[in-house]
């Protein structure tokens, strides 16, 4: 007789999460795509009501974690020269110093 375990394995766990990117991915495949202006012309807070609702917003988040990484910038891998080197810090150290950089890719991720 076989001992039954009470811990979930890989392939028992919840997969609510992704049902909307699953269902968002089989919307692209059909040769029907909605018009996105359409919820907006019936309702002008969709966007707004979209973001409130925790399955979408977890959608959204994962998403844009998934694109928006953490960055540098690097010199040119055929360029072998030190101005090279020394131009990708100057742009590193630009780039660093603006204010709220990496929430600012992620806003424009979504």
């Amino acid at each position: 007789m076989a001992v039954k375990s009470n811990t979930l394995t890989l392939y028992n766990r919840s997969v609510n999460d992704l049902l909307y990117d699953y269902a968002v991915s089989s919307n692209y495949q059909n040769s029907w795509v909605y018009d996105p202006d359409l919820a907006l012309k019936n309702d002008p807070d969709i966007w707004e009501k979209v973001r409130s609702d925790p399955a979408f917003m977890s959608s959204i988040d994962r998403s844009t974690r998934s694109i928006v990484k953490p960055w540098r910038v690097e010199r040119s891998k055929v360029d072998k020269t030190k101005q090279g080197h020394q131009l990708a810090a100057i742009c590193n150290e630009g780039l660093s110093d603006i204010y709220r950089f990496n929430s600012s890719r992620r806003r424009l991720a979504e």
